[in-house]
């Protein structure tokens, strides 16, 4: 159980982190949107998470930490994966309900989850389980970045010299190529959630007591 809620700790920040990696590119490059508009619809999921966090810890002490955080994946890849059908043209009221449910599902992970890796150590090794959900935490968001930005440079990079062979206005390239990125990053963050499920799932169930 510590081993794959550690391994999941990590996949979701690997995910989690892509996705905030991108959205920036998104808003503001793809849909134009003043960064102040931008800032505070990126805010809106900090803001869901900063929210459902206390709630999950709490809820996790009745129903079991190892619930929540399965489920609080779940939610993340049910909010993320219609984000794929998102087109330059989405409207900012189109964006809210993905924002708002992807910040429920972290809510739900990042206590309780911790919760679990420190709950499945000895007594005796605490200290270290604590410095793990550090360390898995750092590993988890320095890998995010880094496939999300290779994933979305070497997408646009494509989608740009595809377009631009095509005629297309320059305007038009750089939108095009940035939802290429965008759509890009989507899929590492939708993959990388899926694994933590299945890791959860399959590996990371407590063990059963009389």
């Amino acid at each position: 159980v510590f081993g794959a809620a550690n391994a999941a700790h990590s996949l979701f920040y690997i995910s989690t982190i892509a996705l905030r990696f991108a959205l920036p590119f998104f808003l503001i490059q793809a849909l134009q949107l003043p960064a102040t508009t931008s800032g505070l619809l990126l805010g809106l999921v900090e803001g869901v998470r900063g929210v459902i966090s206390p709630f999950s810890g709490r809820l996790s002490d009745k129903v079991g930490s190892w619930v929540l955080v399965t489920l609080g994946m779940v939610i993340v890849t049910a909010g993320t994966i219609p984000m794929l059908l998102w087109t330059s043209d989405v409207s900012i009221l189109g964006l809210l309900p993905l924002l708002i449910v992807v910040g429920v599902g972290m809510g739900l992970v990042v206590a309780p989850i911790q919760s679990t890796i420190m709950g499945a150590a000895p007594k005796s090794q605490l200290g270290t389980a604590s410095a793990m959900v550090a360390t898995t935490r750092q590993v988890g968001s320095s890998l995010g970045l880094a496939i999300a930005g290779t994933a979305f440079i070497q997408a646009k990079l494509v989608a740009e010299s595809a377009l631009t062979a095509q005629g297309m206005a320059a305007q038009t390239v750089a939108v095009e190529s940035t939802m290429a990125g965008f759509q890009a990053v989507l899929w590492v963050a939708v993959g990388f959630v899926v694994l933590g499920v299945l890791v959860l799932v399959f590996r990371g169930r407590p063990p059963k007591t009389d």
